[in-house]
């Protein structure tokens, strides 16, 4: 994932938090941020610089590696990985912001209703 400050003056105290998991094709996600998940935090980024973070599907010890058996589930799109997390941060005037960001990613032709992912992005109202 990569954040990318598209605003006029720094943004501070940035956080992270990104999770990818894995569902059957009619299973909606719970979009819960608990362990286990990546999170990195920096502490300014100026205008129209980057900050990353290698999100990966996971257990509570490690990055996991599709099966071969789910690379051909997700093929015939019984399968997808969504990845879904929140941004924090402070604008130069110390007030508080954030941000919700949703995708999911299917084997190819295939058709999942993304309703639930479209609504879970989302930004604050100040």
């Amino acid at each position: 994932l990569v954040t990318v400050n598209v605003g006029k003056t720094p943004a501070r105290k940035i956080r992270i938090i990104a999770k990818v998991v894995k569902l059957r094709a009619e299973e909606t996600p719970s979009f819960d941020l608990g362990m286990p998940y990546t999170s990195s935090e920096m502490g300014d980024l100026y205008p129209n610089k980057t900050f990353g973070l290698k999100a990966g599907w996971m257990d509570m010890k490690q990055y996991l590696t599709p099966s071969t058996s789910d690379i051909e589930e997700w093929k015939k799109g019984a399968i997808f990985f969504m990845v879904y997390g929140r941004v924090d941060y402070e604008d130069i005037f110390r007030v508080k912001h954030w941000t919700t960001f949703c995708d999911s990613f299917t084997g190819m032709n295939i058709f999942i209703r993304t309703e639930n992912c479209v609504e879970y992005n989302d930004v604050d109202n100040n």
